[in-house]
């Protein structure tokens, strides 16, 4: 029997190494924030309809948000018993 320790990211992934967690949640981050910045250009990019775009994408930017958190905040410690 052997224990096997994985790097879980928030969104149920599983990596060999932290190293390769990061990498995958940097690439997440950066394809987002890219659709995100495609999404406004495409717009009028008029005050109100930037506003209304905004308004109705905010769980975009909070996925941005929760992805920033999770390579800011590294992996979580835990202790084997």
């Amino acid at each position: 029997m052997h224990r096997v320790i994985k790097i879980a990211t928030g969104d149920g992934k599983h990596f060999d190494s932290e190293k390769e967690a990061r990498r995958y949640l940097d690439k997440e981050y950066g394809n987002r924030l890219t659709s995100i910045a495609h999404k406004i250009a495409r717009t009028d990019c008029k005050y109100t309809q930037l506003c209304e775009f905004l308004d109705a994408n905010l769980d975009l930017f909070q996925e941005l948000i929760d992805l920033k958190n999770e390579l800011k905040n590294g992996i979580e410690k835990e202790e084997w018993e």
